[in-house]
This record gives structure tokens, C-alpha cells and sequence, in this order.
């Protein structure tokens, strides 16, 4: 009998090491769960954030084209047969990754990763044109009258 009692003892002792084995399994697995879950949300939070500063240093950078394209038109002005050459001073990227500068009547395009729109005068003649963020150019030429965007180097 009293073997019979031991063996009893012996399995319920088993049991609990199971039982409480199963139980940290079940807590780790939660915990990890609750930690994806708030990494996944995280990562949207910066996410959102990086987008909302790359659309606004886009938007600074395209203020100061536009700037750049004004001075060059009031060149244009005054009489004479000017050829006109501003080198754009802006940043080569922007969130890591570099940009087209889209230039057409009424609305210059700064397009990469993501995409902005600056309106411009219609008053101001330009042509269609592009140029990548690496050394662009404000270009103007009396031959058609109208300023334009380029790589030149």
C-alpha cells in the first residue's frame, strides 16, 4: 500500500511540473504577443512622422525654387539678350532618397519617395522640363524666353 501512496505522490508532483510548464509557456507566448503588438504600433507612430518631415523639407525646399525661379525672372526683365545660369543650392536628398524637380506653367513638382506641389505664377514663362536633385539648374534663354530646370554637370 504504501507503494501504491508513493506513486500517487510522485504523479501529482509530475503533474504540477507540467502544469506549471504549460503555464509559463502561456505567459511567455503572451508577453511576446503583447510586444509585437507594440513594436507594430510604433513603427507607425515614426513612420508618420518621417513622412510628415520629408513632405516638409520637401515643401522648404520647393519655397526655395520657387524664390530662385522669381529672382531669374526679374533678371529677365531687363532688356538685353541674357543667358542665365542659377545653380540650385538645395539638398541632393531628402528622407535619404533623391527627387525629381518637375517644372511646368503654373506649378512646380518636387517628386520622390513622396510628392509636393507648389503653385508658381502663371505670369512667369516656362517650359516643361526636369532635373534630379543632383547639381539642378535655373537656365534661361532668350531664344524661346522661358526658364526651365536642368542638370547641367
Amino acid at each position: 500500500m504504501e507503494r501504491y501512496n508513493t506513486l500517487i505522490k510522485n504523479s501529482n508532483t509530475r503533474n504540477r511540473g507540467v502544469s506549471e510548464t504549460v503555464e509559463m509557456l502561456f505567459l511567455i507566448s503572451a508577453l511576446s504577443l503583447l510586444v509585437s503588438l507594440i513594436l507594430l504600433s510604433y513603427h507607425s507612430i515614426f513612420r508618420s512622422a518621417e513622412e510628415q518631415s520629408a513632405e516638409s523639407t520637401l515643401q522648404n525646399v520647393g519655397a526655395k525654387i520657387v524664390r530662385d525661379i522669381y529672382s531669374v525672372y526679374h533678371l529677365t526683365i531687363f532688356p538685353g539678350d541674357l543667358n542665365i545660369k542659377k545653380r540650385l543650392e538645395i539638398p541632393e536628398r531628402v528622407a535619404g532618397r533623391t527627387y525629381m524637380i518637375i517644372l511646368k506653367p503654373g506649378e512646380l513638382i518636387l517628386k520622390g519617395k513622396y510628392k509636393v506641389t507648389i503653385p508658381l505664377s502663371n505670369k512667369i514663362p516656362v517650359a516643361n522640363s526636369s532635373a534630379t536633385s543632383f547639381n539642378a539648374y535655373i537656365v534661361y534663354s532668350p531664344d524661346d524666353g522661358k526658364i526651365r530646370v536642368t542638370n547641367l554637370e
